[in-house]
C-alpha cells in the first residue's frame, strides 16, 4: 500500500472491527478487519514469505541481550523526564532501537507488555485496554502505558529480566509509533 492509502484504510478498518466482533467474538476482529477493510479498498497486497509476523518477544532471536539493554533502558529512564521525552513525536518508532539491533519489518502488537520503571513500579500496555480513539486527531491524550493493577512495586536493587527488556522496547515502538503516525496523520487531516 502506499502512504496515501493509510487514512483511507485506518478509517474503514476501525469502521469494521465492532461489526465483525459482533459476529463472531473469538475472531482476532481487528486483524480480520485490517483484511476485509483493504479488500473493500481495493488495494492489492503482495505475499511475502519468510517473514516473522508475531508478537514482537525476543525479536530478533539472534540478538544478544547485551544489545538490547541499553536501548530498553534508555526508554525506561525517559519516564524521569517529561512525556514529550518519552513519545518523542518526530522520531516515531526508529528512535526505540539501535542500528545494531535494527528494527523489526512489522510489529504485531498481540500482548499485554509489563516492564518496571527505576523506581520499581510496573507499567504495561494492553491492546485490549487501549481506547478506541487514541489515533483520532481529536483525541488530545497521549497513549501511555498504565500502571500495572495488582503489581507492587518491586525492591531497590531489582534486576530486569530478558522479556521485560524486549516488552519495554514493545511498549517503546507502540507508543511512539501511534504519536508520530497522528502527528503525521492529523497535519494532512487539517491540511485538507
Amino acid at each position: 500500500i502506499h502512504s496515501h492509502d493509510v487514512n483511507a484504510l485506518a478509517t474503514r478498518w476501525k469502521e469494521l472491527v465492532p461489526p465483525i466482533y459482533e459476529e463472531y467474538p473469538l475472531l482476532y476482529a481487528e486483524m480480520f478487519a485490517y483484511s476485509a477493510a483493504a479488500a473493500d479498498l481495493d488495494l492489492p497486497h503482495n505475499l511475502v514469505h519468510d517473514l516473522f509476523t508475531g508478537c514482537m518477544v525476543s525479536w530478533p532471536r539472534n540478538i544478544d541481550i547485551k544489545t538490547v539493554q541499553p536501548v530498553a533502558e534508555r526508554f525506561i529512564d525517559s519516564f524521569d523526564a517529561s512525556t514529550n521525552d518519552i513519545l518523542l513525536p518526530d522520531e516515531g518508532v526508529k528512535s526505540c532501537f539501535t542500528d545494531d539491533l535494527g528494527q523489526p519489518p512489522l510489529l504485531h502488537y498481540c500482548k499485554r507488555y509489563p516492564f518496571r520503571l527505576n523506581n520499581g513500579t510496573q507499567l504495561a500496555i494492553a491492546k485490549r485496554r487501549v481506547p478506541h480513539d487514541t489515533v483520532d486527531c481529536d483525541h488530545d491524550e497521549a497513549l501511555l502505558p498504565w500502571q500495572d493493577e495488582g503489581k507492587e512495586t518491586s525492591p531497590k536493587g531489582f534486576k530486569r529480566n530478558k522479556e521485560e527488556l524486549w516488552n519495554a522496547l514493545g511498549v517503546c515502538a507502540i507508543i511512539r509509533g501511534v504519536a508520530f503516525a497522528k502527528k503525521q496523520g492529523c497535519k494532512v487531516e487539517k491540511s485538507s
